[in-house]
């Protein structure tokens, strides 16, 4: 069989070997290289044993001169490649996006960096549109926020979920969508 008419993809099926490349893009703006996932990019007759038919070290090559330059583990390439100089740009770094906080579930925000549940006693209005605060209930925490920059100034909002509750935050962190209670002043009454 001609394994190098094989499609790679089809390679292992056929008793062929794959040769398995990662594509090399250079970020021209950041001088920076970033490595594609690996992926077939030829099949061929190894005799059954790949360790024989290449030679274990990082070889790099192209599809023609005008092609970008990939990246393969050992000195198998495509048949009608030929090897490259690879770009001299450091790896780029990778950042992952951070997340939006807001969307998450108060169990998966504690366990993700860079997001904050603030905790709150319930509370209610009096007949006097006064806020009446439960300071006995345990503080429960309530939605999800980016970060923790709050102010040490309590803040009353109520939940989007439920318009008749209302929570006491301690400082001023209130999840987002969530809206403020004009005024804060604790009745005796409440006691």
């Amino acid at each position: 069989m001609d394994c190098a008419a094989v499609d790679a993809d089809a390679c292992s099926a056929s008793g062929c070997a794959t040769s398995e490349g990662r594509p090399i893009e250079v970020n021209v703006d950041e001088l920076c290289i970033t490595y594609g996932d690996s992926q077939p990019a030829s099949c061929f007759d190894s005799g059954g044993d790949t360790d024989v038919a290449c030679d274990d070290a990082i070889t790099y090559a192209s599809s023609s001169v005008d092609a970008d330059c990939w990246r393969f583990s050992n000195s198998c390439i495509p048949d009608g490649w030929s090897e490259c100089v690879p770009s001299p740009y450091p790896e780029c770094e990778t950042t992952t996006a951070p997340p939006d906080c807001s969307l998450l579930s108060v169990e998966t925000c504690a366990a993700t960096d860079g997001c904050y549940s603030p905790r709150a006693s319930p509370a209610w209005a009096d007949e006097y549109g006064e806020v009446c605060v439960d300071y006995d209930a345990p503080l429960t925490p309530r939605g999800c926020i980016p970060g923790r920059s709050c102010s040490d100034a309590p803040a009353t909002a109520f939940d989007p979920a439920a318009a008749d509750t209302l929570w006491h935050f301690y400082d001023d962190c209130i999840p987002t969508g969530w809206e403020t209670w004009s005024s804060f002043y604790h009745h005796p009454a409440c006691d």
